[in-house]
C-alpha cells in the first residue's frame, strides 16, 4: 500500500511539474488572467486524476518451466525484500513527518485567522463581512471576509484596496488559494508544488487588479 501511494504521489508530482513548465514558458507573460486561472486549476485536477487512469494491456502468457535448483536462493531473495521494505517504510515515515509539519503550520494560520476575526470590528455590506484590523496590518480577504485597516490610507486608496479585496471575494479566489496550499502540503517534498501555489496567488492578484481597475474606471 505504501509503495503504491509513493508511486502515485511521484506521478502527481511529475504531471504538476509538466503543467508548471507549460505555464511558465507559454502563459506567465500573457494577460489572459482568467484563462490562466482555468489552466492552473485544470493542471491540479489533471495531476491527481490522470495517474488513476488505467489503460488495459494484454500480455501473452507463455508456459513457465520451474527451475528447482533456483529455489535454494529463496532465502536470499526474502532478505533483499525485507531490506527494500524497510527502506519503503522509512520513505513513508519521512513523508508523514513532513506532511504533519506543514499541515500543523497551516492549521496554526487558520487559528490566527480566527483570532483576527474575533478581535476585529465587524460590519456587513452587500453580502460581505468587513473586519477592521489593528494598525500596521496589511489588508487581505478570505472567502466572504475582508480584513483591512483604514489608517495610513487616503479615502481613495482605501476604496481601491477594498475594490481589490471585494473582487477576490466575489470571484471565489480563496478556493484557488486554498486548493493550491493543500496541494503544496500534500506534495511538500516537491519544490514545484510551492512554486505552483505562488503562481496561482500571483495570477489571482493580477485578476483582482484588472477587475478593480475596470470597476474604478466605470465609477470615476
Amino acid at each position: 500500500m505504501g509503495e503504491l501511494f509513493l508511486i502515485y504521489t511521484a506521478k502527481v508530482s511529475g504531471i504538476l511539474i509538466l503543467f508548471y513548465g507549460i505555464y511558465q514558458i507559454f502563459l506567465t507573460k500573457e494577460t489572459f488572467y482568467y484563462h490562466n486561472r482555468q489552466f492552473l486549476l485544470g493542471g491540479i485536477i489533471a495531476s491527481f486524476v490522470l495517474p488513476l487512469v488505467q489503460i488495459p494491456t494484454y500480455i501473452e502468457v507463455s508456459p513457465v518451466t520451474i527451475d528447482v535448483a533456483g529455489l535454494s536462493t529463496a532465502a536470499a531473495g526474502e532478505m533483499s525484500g525485507m531490506a527494500s521494505f524497510d527502506f519503503l517504510q522509512i520513505l513513508v515515515l519521512c513523508y508523514l513527518i513532513g506532511l504533519t509539519y506543514f499541515l500543523g503550520q497551516f492549521i496554526g494560520q487558520l487559528i490566527n485567522l480566527y483570532s483576527e476575526f474575533s478581535a476585529g470590528t465587524k460590519s456587513k455590506e452587500n453580502g460581505l463581512t468587513y473586519v477592521q484590523l489593528a494598525d500596521g496590518k496589511k489588508p487581505f480577504s478570505f472567502f466572504k471576509l475582508i480584513f483591512y485597516t483604514p489608517r495610513g490610507y487616503t479615502s481613495q486608496e482605501l476604496r481601491t484596496i477594498l475594490l481589490h479585496e471585494e473582487t477576490h471575494c466575489r470571484q471565489w479566489h480563496s478556493l484557488d488559494v486554498l486548493l493550491g496550499r493543500l496541494v503544496a502540503i500534500l506534495l511538500w517534498f516537491n519544490p514545484v508544488s510551492w512554486l505552483y501555489q505562488q503562481s496561482i496567488s500571483q495570477n489571482l492578484e493580477f485578476l483582482a487588479d484588472e477587475a478593480a481597475s475596470s470597476e474604478h474606471a466605470l465609477k470615476s
